[in-house]
């Protein structure tokens, strides 16, 4: 019987990794190279953390892991994006020395460890956000695929030479037959705006995928009691400007008290907003309560429990939304979404529209974010026909199996196959 072959080498060099089970900061990546390893390969991790580690596992999936230093706060738990959007000068400084720092890390990942035997040996290589991962240096195999996720365009857009550093990256992948993945239309079409011209390198759109729901029954059946048979209006994401949350406030303080008394707006997660948010619900006596950070379990029991998922966000300066995980999170566990017409949200709600479970609405407009939510509260509670009960449960039914196309047992799959097609272009 001829044996498996082993598994071949990946290199995964990404910005954003999770330091613990349940941290949000970069976990699709991780979900994306076990999706890898179902694959055949056998993902190895440089990442930038708050301090160097020369070797580790992960703490998710458990891949081998070099941490480099990042300087600054492009490690903390706000995010890169909202680091050098709040502290612009500091970056300028930041920025670069965290690049060099993971060029190192890159470096000695690289170099053969004592004993010397060929150590980190990679077959392929993917890289998460263009700046700077798609434009380290390459021992060994090329970035063969690299991945723009949002904050990384945003910020070629506003950098001082944006339009070169993309065109470098464009002709670096298309010269070692690499491609470029974008996680929604509206990223790639902002990319070729900077390029001025068509992508040279071999390009795709695939969002990060999503697990399916696994909601804790306990807090499911808590959520209900606190509802008290009021519809749930969920969201689900860091309290940042760049999520709407406050349009979300003032389109809820428009509703008819009537209306007013029969809905509850339950919003997991934490962030620099709060305190804001919390001073809109308290002036407007809003029916609101913030749940603080949710375990992936606790967030499917709430879009369980959701009749609609409210997804307001908004353009900040160049940063907007890519492909929102909390919109295909929600999709998959049946659970109708409101967003508004910005990032990638619109491109996924077009997929969720024939199953009659999506309304869009322009970004930053309470009262048409107040109509659209209404709309979707009748849809969900009597399942667009008036009947409510069945035809409700039908709904739900039918916009999970749209949804299911963006859990990672179906995106894992393309994943997979666009490394091994650019793996191949490259030889």
């Amino acid at each position: 019987m001829r044996e498996a072959p082993p598994p071949a080498p990946l290199l995964c060099l990404t910005t954003s990794y999770p330091r613990a089970p349940h941290d949000a900061a970069g976990s699709f990546v991780a979900h994306l190279n076990a999706r890898f390893a179902e694959a055949g390969w056998a993902p190895r991790v440089v990442c930038l953390g708050p301090s160097a580690a020369p070797l580790a596992r992960c703490p998710l999936y458990g891949f081998p892991l070099r941490a480099a230093r990042a300087f600054g706060g492009l490690s903390g738990a706000g995010g890169a994006p909202d680091w050098l959007q709040r502290h612009p000068a500091a970056a300028l400084a930041a920025a670069p020395l965290s690049a060099l720092s993971l060029a190192r890390a890159l470096a000695a990942e690289r170099a053969p460890p004592a004993g010397g035997a060929a150590g980190g040996a990679a077959g392929a290589r993917v890289a998460h956000w263009l700046l700077p991962c798609a434009l380290l240096p390459a021992r060994g195999p090329a970035a063969h695929v690299s991945y723009a996720h949002g904050g990384d365009v945003a910020l070629l857009e506003t950098l001082p030479g944006g339009r070169a550093l993309a065109r470098l990256i464009d002709g670096r992948a298309a010269r070692a037959g690499g491609a470029l993945c974008f996680v929604s239309d509206d990223l790639r079409a902002r990319f070729e705006g900077l390029l001025g011209a068509p992508l040279q390198a071999q390009g795709a759109v695939l969002p990060m995928g999503v697990d399916a729901p696994r909601p804790c029954a306990r807090y499911e059946e808590a959520l209900r009691a606190r509802a008290g048979g009021r519809l749930v209006i969920a969201t689900v994401g860091r309290l940042t400007p760049l999520k709407g949350l406050d349009v979300l406030a003032e389109a809820l303080a428009a509703l008819p008290a009537e209306a007013r008394a029969g809905v509850l707006w339950l919003a997991a997660g934490e962030g620099p907003e709060r305190a804001r948010l919390e001073g809109l619900i308290a002036r407007h006596a809003l029916p609101a309560q913030l749940l603080g950070h949710l375990a992936p379990p606790q967030r499917d029991a709430l879009l369980r429990v959701a009749a609609v998922l409210a997804q307001p966000s908004r353009r900040v300066g160049a940063r907007v939304e890519g492909s929102p995980v909390a919109l295909m999170e929600a999709a998959a566990a049946g659970c109708a979404v409101v967003c508004t017409r910005a990032g990638g949200a619109p491109a996924l709600a077009a997929q969720l529209a024939p199953a009659g479970g999506a309304w869009v609405v322009e970004e930053g407009d309470p009262r048409a974010l107040r109509d659209a939510l209404r709309a979707a509260l009748h849809a969900a509670h009597e399942g667009g026909g008036g009947g409510g009960g069945a035809s409700a449960r039908a709904l739900r039914a039918e916009v999970a199996a749209v949804g299911a196309r963006w859990l990672w047992s179906a995106l894992g799959p393309a994943h997979a196959a666009l490394l091994a097609s650019a793996l191949s272009a490259s030889r």
